[in-house]
């Protein structure tokens, strides 16, 4: 996600201004309008702050903070420049719509032709006079669930690059999908994190299910009025292709939508073998068809980083804690939960299981 950005420039207008109905009078009046940049004492620099960014899903791999998710979340290869810019444009053409709606009444055609030349005129004069300065690029992690209300801002860690791939590659004159796996590490210790299978063994009409955000929004990390909890898909793999670059994609009928991007696809066995990464699309007639990057890539990663897949004393008692849960023994699981909890204070699920049991004591 990138932090915000100020931009900066001053404008003066020559030309006509229309109100009313005179739609004809007012587009041509639009048409004539000139921006020129002022540079008397009259002249004055507007200033405003700008965010944009995307989210995804990912999953640590060890107690230690190293998450894998893909490239193309943490924005490998976009140019924060042109993202703010772009951001830059939906505003002011958003903002354009609001107002020329308002304030002039005027057939809706004529009312579109207006907005467009003046947007054109605008995003032009601030391209040759404008600037984009102090620009940054972060990147933040969230963890299990959040209820509306719940500063996602003051929950989130802050997260670092340690490694990437391309997420997209020409291979003989073509682009295709690369190397679309990063590697990005918190500090943070004794968190849970999953078990890495080997996506070699994967076979064609297993069963897998894949873990994700989908539908989480920028806007929400800044003012969340939604609940985020991650939800879950199930399939078969339906076929193992091969890319351009070589790599072997996973192809299933899965679901993985927007946010989805990164997420763990485990098979039955409850390991991670892939990272849902895109999909075929519409366009092709074949929108129901997923694609995961093998396990293997990610691995690869791991190991240049000498990052092992580990499971920690936390993950070991919430193990234990759920095996007496599921055992009738409340007493022994909340006590291991309690152990998990002061391991891991933002646990997203041991306070329900504590819950739970005490609601079981007080029936019994």
């Amino acid at each position: 996600m990138a932090s915000p950005t100020s931009t900066s420039a001053s404008a003066g207008a020559r030309g006509g201004t229309g109100t009313g109905t005179a739609g004809g009078d007012l587009l041509a009046q639009v048409s004539n309008l000139e921006l020129t940049r002022e540079t008397g004492g009259s002249g004055r620099i507007e200033r405003e702050s700008l965010r944009t960014g995307s989210s995804g899903s990912g999953f640590i791999v060890s107690p230690d903070g190293y998450i894998v998710t893909n490239a193309h979340v943490v924005f490998t290869g976009s140019d924060p420049q042109q993202l703010l810019l772009q951001s830059l444009a939906g505003q002011l053409q958003a903002d354009l719509v609001e107002e020329v709606s308002s304030y002039y009444q005027i057939p809706q055609e004529e009312r579109e032709q207006a907005i467009e030349i003046l947007f054109t005129k605008l995003l032009n004069y601030f391209q040759q006079n404008g600037q984009i300065t102090d620009v940054s690029m972060d990147h933040f992690v969230l963890n299990g669930v959040a209820a509306p209300g719940d500063d996602l801002q003051v929950r989130a860690w802050p997260a670092v690059k340690r490694k990437e791939g391309t997420v997209y590659e020409t291979v003989g004159g073509e682009t295709t999908w690369g190397r679309d796996v990063a590697v990005i590490k918190i500090e943070r210790d004794d968190l849970p994190s999953v078990t890495l299978g080997d996506s070699d063994d994967v076979e064609v009409g297993e069963g897998v299910f894949i873990i994700g955000y989908p539908g989480f929004r920028l806007e929400q990390f800044f003012n969340a009025d939604e609940t985020l909890e991650p939800t879950v898909t199930q399939g078969v793999v339906s076929a193992k292709r091969t890319l351009r670059t070589g790599i072997e994609a996973i192809q299933t009928d899965a679901a993985i939508n927007h946010g989805n991007s990164g997420g763990p696809v485990y098979n039955m066995d409850g390991e991670v073998i892939g990272l849902a990464t895109f999909g075929a699309g519409p366009e092709v007639g074949i929108e129901a068809i997923k694609f995961a990057m093998p396990i293997d890539l990610a691995k690869e990663y791991l190991r240049e980083l000498n990052v092992e897949n580990s499971s920690g004393e936390m993950d070991r008692a919430y193990e234990e804690a759920l095996a007496a849960y599921w055992e009738g023994d409340c007493g022994r699981a909340t006590e291991l939960l309690e152990d998990v909890l002061t391991l891991y204070p933002g646990h997203p699920y041991a306070e329900e299981y504590i819950n739970e049991c005490e609601r079981a004591t007080g029936q019994s």
